[in-house]
């Protein structure tokens, strides 16, 4: 086994054939004709130029060399992706998973989409299908036909690998933006066999409801949770020249007060500072966000966010 360094330049074409970006080529394996079989385990970007690919190659020769690797007639063929994801998560052919879409919220100009896994009919984990191996929201998520993704509806859709981040999103899965399909949708009666039941949310001594401190959010194993709340008040607050919807409810022995970062809740219910909604019942995914600096006191937190408001008339 060796481990060889090459430019891009081999597989650039098949990069832009098949839509991939580089981070979806990082566990690819590939025949190099003359050379081997090997895996793609690491892809070093360079400002300006084609990144730097590190390949492990079995059965690799003394002669391969700087020089060889620029010699024009070495081809690289991807031929599959090595999918590194925790055991609870399961694949079906061609790396694809399937998930009850529970959340499709805003996210630094994209959407964070999340849900739980099917497999074989039964609930699996929570995923979080993500754009980069940071996080990075899913923009503009859509099927093949051109439809919009909508919560409850069951998404078929292909993985790469598992890339936790910060330590508390394990959901976080590497996606293929492209060749999502609607398999399936979920109904309100259905939602309850889907529902998490711990209380309270993520809340440790002497902590506020609504956020995380920051040197404590990397101790969480997780950072969703779908709930079943009655009573649930919506209301408007005032902030940054806009009204931003707020859900208020009870969950366990807790007080909740957390901001909802649902587009399509928000676009149905225009309300203003002195409005108030109640939703005699509702589920709702609770999703821990992004560190934050609270500039009025210079705390460090992650706040905790509904993502999606279901009620019945969804």
């Amino acid at each position: 086994m060796a481990t060889i360094r090459l430019t891009g330049t081999n597989v650039i074409r098949l990069i832009n054939e098949r839509r991939l970006t580089w981070d979806e080529i990082i566990g690819a394996r590939l025949v190099w004709s003359g050379v081997g079989d090997g895996i793609i385990n690491k892809v070093t970007p360079r400002k300006g130029y084609i990144p730097l690919i590190d390949i492990t190659v079995a059965g690799s020769r003394e002669r391969i060399n700087a020089d060889t690797l620029k010699q024009d007639d070495i081809s690289v063929v991807i031929t599959s992706h090595v999918v590194s994801l925790p055991e609870s998560i399961q694949l079906s052919a061609n790396n694809r998973i399937t998930l009850v879409c529970l959340a499709n919220s805003t996210k630094i100009g994209g959407r964070c989409v999340a849900g739980k896994q099917l497999i074989n009919g039964k609930i699996g984990p929570w995923i979080r299908p993500v754009g980069n191996i940071n996080g990075g929201p899913i923009f503009n998520p859509q099927y093949r036909n051109g439809d919009l993704v909508d919560v409850m509806d069951v998404i078929g859709l292909e993985a790469v690998k598992h890339v936790p981040y910060r330590g508390y999103q394990q959901e976080n899965v590497l996606v293929k933006s492209s060749g999502w399909e609607r398999v399936g949708r979920y109904r309100w009666d259905q939602l309850q066999e889907l529902v998490d039941t711990p209380a309270p949310l993520w809340i440790g001594a002497g902590e506020r409801s609504d956020r995380i401190g920051i040197d404590r959010v990397v101790e969480l194993s997780s950072s969703l949770r779908l709930i079943k709340v009655t009573k649930l008040e919506i209301s408007g607050l005032a902030r940054d020249g806009r009204i931003k919807l707020r859900a208020k409810f009870r969950y366990g022995r807790t007080e909740y007060d957390l901001s909802i970062t649902d587009p399509e809740f928000e676009a149905k219910h225009q309300l203003s500072d002195t409005d108030n909604v109640i939703a005699p019942k509702a589920y709702l995914c609770v999703s821990i966000g992004e560190p934050y600096i609270v500039p009025a006191t210079g705390e460090k937190a992650c706040f905790k966010l509904v993502a999606t408001v279901i009620t019945p008339d969804m």
